[in-house]
């Protein structure tokens, strides 16, 4: 009945950068392709693919990503353009910014998450809209 549409991460055939476990990077890294992380990152990571933080990762850093696979530990905000994804081993520390989230049960997620962050704001009406249309409906010849 239900079809449950499940996002994996691309093949390891379809990766342009892998940080394995032994590699401590620091400072910034930016990729067009598929980047997996293994390792410790402090600094920034951003690629115009996706982004996979493995089990055993730790990452201090802003991440920028298409979509965005989290199993391991991330202390900073997440900007995916896409979906984010926080598997039950996934511990995340910042904000989120994505189109779809997913977090399955066990993730630990301390934050803000903003969907469809590329919604304008004026398509959500703000307070003194809502005051000026109510004052409107109150003055119109139906509610009299």
């Amino acid at each position: 009945m239900f079809k449950k549409e499940k996002k994996s991460f691309p093949k390891t055939s379809d990766l342009e950068t892998i940080i394995g476990p032994s590699v401590k990077v620091r400072g910034r890294l930016i990729g067009q392709g598929n980047v997996q992380i293994e390792g410790i990152i402090n600094g920034g990571l951003e690629a115009a693919g996706d982004i996979k933080i493995g089990e055993k990762a730790k990452v201090q850093a802003e991440i920028k990503g298409r979509n965005i696979f989290v199993a391991g530990v991330i202390k900073g905000g997440i900007k995916a353009k896409e979906k984010v994804i926080l598997k039950s081993t996934a511990k995340v520390i910042g904000d989120i910014e994505t189109k779809s989230i997913s977090i399955e049960e066990g993730a630990f997620f301390q934050g803000k998450c903003l969907m469809n962050p590329e919604e304008k704001e004026s398509q959500i009406p703000s307070k003194k809209q809502n005051t000026k249309i109510n004052k409107e409906n109150k003055n119109s010849p139906a509610q009299k």
